[in-house]
């Protein structure tokens, strides 16, 4: 039987396998020569401090060559309104060892209500409910 996944990101950055979320993230390339490469990340900013969480729809894909259970969407819960009202959001869905499934069309969070909002993606090319390990949201703008 495939499971639901469902993860609770945390804190002004939640990281997920080789991802990040946050309202805003910035990567710089530390000096680059021919015999050194650096790198490093800075946070610039969050609209969301105390973290979101994420559940999946699924449904099972009975077309030849697919027979099983994909994710057609996923629905980011308690997003901090009004402070992330408006902004773009988007997730990517990671499988193991960090391994990029699918990434949401593009969508943006809506107004919320009593201080949340809701938002929810769909995805294109569905992936596999069991491969589905993590996710990676990010919201900007």
């Amino acid at each position: 039987m495939n499971r639901i996944h469902k993860i609770a990101l945390s804190g002004a950055i939640a990281i997920t396998v080789g991802g990040g979320i946050v309202a805003a993230s910035a990567a710089t390339l530390g000096s680059i020569s021919s015999t050194k490469l650096g790198s490093g990340d800075v946070v610039v900013g969050s609209c969301d401090s105390d973290g979101v969480s994420v559940s999946y729809t699924y449904a099972y894909n009975a077309a030849v060559g697919h027979q099983r259970y994909e994710v057609s969407a996923a629905t980011v819960n308690s997003i901090a309104s009004p402070a992330c009202d408006s902004k773009n959001i988007s997730v990517t869905l990671t499988g193991a060892s960090g391994v990029n499934l699918d990434t949401s069309t593009a969508a943006t969070v809506p107004v919320g209500a009593s201080g949340v909002a809701v938002a929810t993606v769909t995805f294109a090319s569905p992936a596999s409910a069991e491969a589905v390990q993590g996710a990676s949201v990010v919201i900007s703008g």
